[in-house]
């Protein structure tokens, strides 16, 4: 089989990069029924910024998926219905970014949502002060071709 990436996709900013976050921010929310043909799933792609603040157990950025059936309750995605996933105490379910050192900005991460719900939307929580740009992205899409059509 065959992917189709380019033609069979749509790529949507839901956060921009260029504004530093310095409180919890949730991104625009994505509605999976929105794409003709149907879809193979979204990716997420969070890009991570550098920051002067001092990140650690008591000072960190959550990254995660939160899904919706409705457009307005939003409750974090299970880890079973996530490509990557971040476990740990810190962690909550939905997490694929946990950015608590000084090693782990300045990075990108992605996330493959295979869930059922219609809306799904990522959200950036912080633990402690500071500021971060944190830039989202989403790829819709993917339908899968026999090899020759």
């Amino acid at each position: 089989m065959l992917k189709d990436v380019y033609n069979e996709s749509t790529s949507v900013q839901l956060q921009s990069a260029g504004t530093a976050l310095s409180a919890d921010a949730d991104s625009t929310a994505v509605d999976l029924w929105d794409y003709p043909g149907g879809h193979g799933g979204v990716s997420f792609y969070a890009m991570v910024g550098t920051t002067t603040e001092t990140l650690d157990g008591s000072n960190y950025w959550e990254v995660r998926v939160e899904e919706s059936d409705d457009n307005s309750t939003f409750t974090a995605a299970p880890n079973a219905d996530l490509s990557n996933y971040v476990t740990g105490t810190q962690a909550v379910a939905g997490t694929f970014a946990l950015i608590d050192a000084a090693a782990e900005d300045d990075l990108t991460y992605s996330t493959h949502y295979h869930g059922s719900k219609r809306y799904v939307r990522v959200t950036c929580d912080e633990t402690g002060t500071g500021g971060i740009a944190i830039g989202i992205l989403a790829i819709i899409g993917g339908k899968t071709y026999a090899a020759g059509a």
